[in-house]
Formats: structure tokens, C-alpha cells, sequence
């Protein structure tokens, strides 16, 4: 397993929902600490301790402001898995229309995501302004005779086909999904 595909197997998404929820809590107790601590230096009027206080108040609330920031991408890469994958979608206009944003801005969101590897053996087609991925399952485990199952991937929402009792991977964040015991 190379370093990029390690990268993927930790799950891109839930990462980075992860480290929001991380920087949230964080952020929340440093700022009841710093608003306590600025409270106290004005009451004993410390002017400098007040105002250093008020600083890391400051960098506290940046710090909850890119935790919602960050919340607010894993949320909106997630409808572009869910149109893209789920619903099949590949035209920009469409996917645009599907997620309720200038189409501009989602082609531009959509090359930061492949840049990123939230889509691997993807790429935008300029002249059909269409995403294109290049890697689908070659062949698909049989979901109609029970020997797989189709398991809706934990970090990204891709629907994935896999074979009962295994472990893979999904193919688009590289997430594990454990498919059910058989009977």
C-alpha cells in the first residue's frame, strides 16, 4: 500500500468531520476560558493580562469559525458524492442544479476535491463540461443471489457493492465497509 492509498483508507471525510468536531469542542472551551480569564483581569484591572486574554478570545472564536467551516465542506462534499455516485449524475449543470450552486463554483469545487483525492481516477472534461471517473468496478460482486450487498459508505455516502463477509474498501474515499455475515 503506497502513501496516497493509506491516506484514503482513513477515510478523507470522516477525518475531517473528525477534526471539526475536535476544533469545535476546543474552541467552545477556550472560549468560556478566555471570556473568564478577561472577566477577572478587567475586575482586577490588569490591562495587560485583560488584553492578552482578549487576543486568545479572538483566536479562539477563528478557530470555531474553521471548525464550521470545515463542518460545512464535509457536508457539502457529501451531496457531490451523493449526485455523483449515488444519483449517476456527471454534468456540471446538472450536479449544479442538484446541489443548489453556480455552476462556476462547483466545477471549482469538484477540481479541489479530485486535486484533494476525495475522487480518485477522476477528471472534469472541459469540452463536455462533465466529470468523468475513470475507475468503476470491473466487476460487480452478485447482489441478486445474496454472495454481496450493497453497503452505503459511512464517510462519503458512496453506495458500494461488496462481497458478504469481507472487508473493502470504498472506492471513492477508501473507507473499510465490513459487509454482514451471510446465513
Amino acid at each position: 500500500m503506497d502513501k496516497n492509498e493509506s491516506k484514503h483508507s482513513k477515510g478523507r471525510l470522516a477525518a475531517k468531520k473528525s477534526a471539526s468536531v475536535v476544533l469545535t469542542i476546543t474552541a467552545t472551551i477556550f472560549i468560556v476560558f478566555w471570556t473568564v480569564g478577561t472577566i477577572v483581569m478587567i475586575g482586577e484591572k490588569i490591562v495587560g493580562g485583560a488584553i492578552m486574554f482578549a487576543v486568545l478570545w479572538a483566536a479562539s472564536v477563528l478557530l470555531l469559525l474553521k471548525a464550521v467551516q470545515m463542518d460545512k465542506l464535509v457536508a457539502l462534499y457529501k451531496r457531490y458524492i451523493n449526485t455523483i455516485v449515488n444519483q449517476g449524475e456527471r454534468g456540471i449543470e446538472k450536479i449544479a442544479a442538484a446541489v443548489g450552486r453556480d455552476r462556476n463554483k462547483v466545477k471549482k469545487e469538484l477540481q479541489k476535491m479530485i486535486n484533494k483525492g476525495y475522487f480518485k481516477n477522476t477528471a472534469i472534461n472541459e469540452q463536455k463540461n462533465q466529470i468523468v471517473l475513470f475507475h468503476l468496478p470491473v466487476q460487480m460482486p452478485d447482489v441478486a443471489t445474496g454472495a454481496a450487498e450493497i453497503k452505503a459508505c459511512a464517510s462519503c455516502g458512496a453506495i458500494n457493492a461488496i462481497h458478504a463477509d469481507t472487508v473493502s474498501k470504498c472506492e471513492f474515499c477508501g473507507c473499510y465497509l465490513k459487509a454482514e455475515a451471510s446465513h
